[in-house]
């Protein structure tokens, strides 16, 4: 019998493989209680004769794996909560990606903690408050506990981009001399406050001045259609449509993200993986990824990130598949190094959330909320950005402690 990692991975394939909607019509049961064209598929009998995701068995918590918090079993509630979601199966109930994702991650034995967020059906075995404590406990108790940015450097910081951005006309380099001298120790030690001073030196030499309408699109042509064109007619030969190339634009999140996370001395670097939403099917990789190196080697992955664009902030389907992918993406690095926690991110449009998994006992992994932030987009955004410099600050430390 495959393995409940694996019977999972395989409905989140057949969930994209099953697209059209005579597809679903065909492979999907009817249920009068939810019509979404986007709900896991239950009978998969159509498409593969393994029928294990009616064997679903999750393991009652031993005695040595209880963890007792404010007088309740969290893990023997959890599994009980993962029965509701396995009757909801053997019901024939639809399980969507826009309203159940704490659901999907239930069935990967992840429980996910977002203040004020937790979905209500999971508070008939651990109460709205008991779910908002635990994250506060989970995170004091490993050290991610709130951080302070000094108040003379952000005071400081804001006054020269503000100047930066009322004389936008002017050299820039001139204007910014003042980070610069700021900034000068992070050569020394790549302590927090240095890492966002990088970070805000960095955008304000890379992002444009300017955005018109929604600001950066999903995706970038690195191949001018011109170009293919002027080969067609040069060689009378029919260029395949494959040849234009796309790839994600991180413009943005490169200059903001990269001096937070990477930190070369400690051999630890970010990287993207510019993974389309059709290759999300069959690529087990995420859009970004930590990683420890040596030489040209990529080792232990420390964090993991997915990226929405600001026009499908409103795709529920999307952002919640992503959220289960990065979900299931720190587990599967948690399992593999055996670490005791990773570091994940979700970022849609100009938002971001970042997360810690923990590993809580053998049958039970925590998903725990760190912090949102606000990311810029353009100069005039970069205020922004530094009015949330203690989030950020408590989203460095978060990492520090993987």
């Amino acid at each position: 019998m495959k393995s409940l990692t694996e019977q999972f991975d395989h409905l989140l394939i057949l969930q994209d493989i099953l697209k059209s909607p005579a597809a679903i019509d065909n492979h999907f049961p009817a249920n009068a209680n939810n019509s979404s064209a986007d709900a896991l598929p239950l009978n998969v009998d159509a498409c593969s004769t393994d029928n294990s995701i009616f064997e679903l068995d999750f393991a009652v918590p031993t005695e040595h794996e209880r963890l007792i918090f404010e007088n309740i079993d969290v893990p023997c509630r959890f599994h009980d909560f993962q029965l509701q979601v396995k009757r909801r199966l053997n019901e024939n109930k639809h399980l969507t990606l826009e309203e159940n994702v704490q659901y999907l991650l239930a069935l990967s034995s992840i429980l996910l903690l977002k203040p004020g967020r937790t979905h209500t059906d999971i508070h008939e075995h651990i109460t709205f408050n008991q779910c908002e404590n635990l994250l506060i406990h989970i995170l004091n108790s490993n050290g991610i506990t709130s951080q302070m940015f000094p108040s003379a450097t952000k005071e400081k910081l804001e006054g020269i981009v503000h100047n930066l951005i009322d004389n936008v006309s002017n050299p820039r380099s001139s204007v910014f001399n003042g980070v610069l001298y700021h900034y000068t120790s992070y050569y020394v030690k790549y302590d927090t406050t240095n890492r966002i001073l990088l970070a805000v030196r960095n955008m304000v030499e890379a992002l444009p001045r300017f955005v018109i309408e929604d600001g950066p699109q999903e995706t970038e042509q690195l191949i001018d259609p011109r170009l293919v064109y002027a080969l067609h007619v040069a060689t009378g030969a029919k260029v395949p449509m494959e040849i234009h190339k796309w790839e994600l634009i991180t413009r943005y999140l490169q200059v903001a993200l990269v001096p937070l996370f990477e930190n070369i001395d400690k051999h630890i670097l970010f990287r993207w993986s510019s993974i389309s939403d059709n290759d999300k099917v069959i690529m087990l990789r995420p859009d970004a990824s930590i990683n420890t190196v040596y030489g040209a080697a990529l080792d232990q992955t420390l964090g993991c990130g997915e990226v929405k664009f600001q026009y499908q902030a409103l795709n529920h389907r999307l952002t919640g598949l992503d959220l289960i992918r990065v979900a299931r993406l720190a587990k599967t690095a948690s399992d593999k190094y055996k670490a005791i926690a990773t570091f994940a991110f979700i970022v849609v449009g100009n938002h971001a959330t970042f997360y810690v998994l923990h590993r809580a006992k053998a049958n039970i992994y925590t998903m725990s909320e760190v912090e949102h932030i606000q990311l810029a987009l353009k100069l005039a955004d970069i205020p922004l950005f530094i009015a949330q410099s203690s989030k950020i600050a408590k989203i460095i430390s978060s990492l520090g402690r993987i």
